[in-house]
């Protein structure tokens, strides 16, 4: 077994586990926490990479302070050394992807979950596949993010809301157990498409910039053959 499926059954062993155990964990953390922290980790330097997610830090900003323990925005004197240990003194945590596109899911929202942090989440439009849509506040399901940043609010005063959102089991229990046969059949579904329809690139996020290296190395490319062209004419 590779070890990217060990880690990946390790993570799905200490999901199961903590939610037997989640509404007594999130009961007790959500009443002795003395204020209301949110959490944004960010490793991207460029802002360029993910604008929904740099705009909703500053409108939740304008609510409440937002820590931002990453590079970017760094407000806490440093990017933190252990993401999981920081995050798990949080009620929230701003868990938006660099890009929305179907599929598309990362460790952005698992990461919380894992800690007992109320991830906000933004990007796959089809998390809720794999993910209890219940377990997690969708910036995504609002008209605007305004709209969610209002609706974090209102969750962030209500107790009760806030701890039922919590203690909501995060997997759909019919999907992940078969997660291997449905990795294969997502690969599959890649190569068996022509390349013209199988590549699939977001606008933004980091594939803009993996766009703009295509770009420069197919234009130096070009300017390679053209100058082996010259050299064999002068010859």
């Amino acid at each position: 077994m590779s070890s990217h499926k060990r880690n990946l059954k390790k993570n799905t062993n200490h999901l199961k586990q903590n939610e037997n155990h989640q509404i007594k964990i999130c009961r007790f953390l959500g009443f002795f926490r003395p204020e209301t922290q949110f959490y944004n980790r960010r490793f991207i330097k460029d802002n360029g990479t993910s604008p929904h997610r740099n705009r909703f830090f500053k409108l939740l900003s304008e609510y409440k302070r937002v820590d931002s323990g990453g590079r970017y925005m760094n407000n806490i004197g440093g990017p933190v050394p252990d993401k999981e240990i920081f995050i798990k003194n949080y009620k929230f945590n701003i868990a938006f992807e660099n890009s929305m596109y179907d599929g598309y899911t990362t460790e952005k929202i698992l990461e919380p979950m894992l800690v007992n942090s109320l991830p906000i989440y933004w990007g796959n439009k089809l998390v809720g596949a794999d993910f209890n849509p219940q377990s997690f506040i969708n910036a995504s399901d609002f008209s605007s993010l305004e709209a969610a940043v209002e609706y974090v609010v209102r969750v962030d005063q209500n107790d009760e809301e806030y701890l039922s959102i919590l203690s909501t089991p995060w997997l759909n229990k019919e999907n992940y157990l078969n997660w291997e046969n449905r990795v294969y059949d997502f690969f599959d579904n890649i190569f068996s498409k022509p390349i013209t329809e199988a590549r699939r690139l977001a606008d933004y996020g980091r594939v803009k910039i993996y766009r703009k290296r295509l770009n420069l190395y197919s234009s130096l490319d070009v300017m390679k053959r053209k100058l082996r062209d010259l050299h064999h004419k002068i010859k």
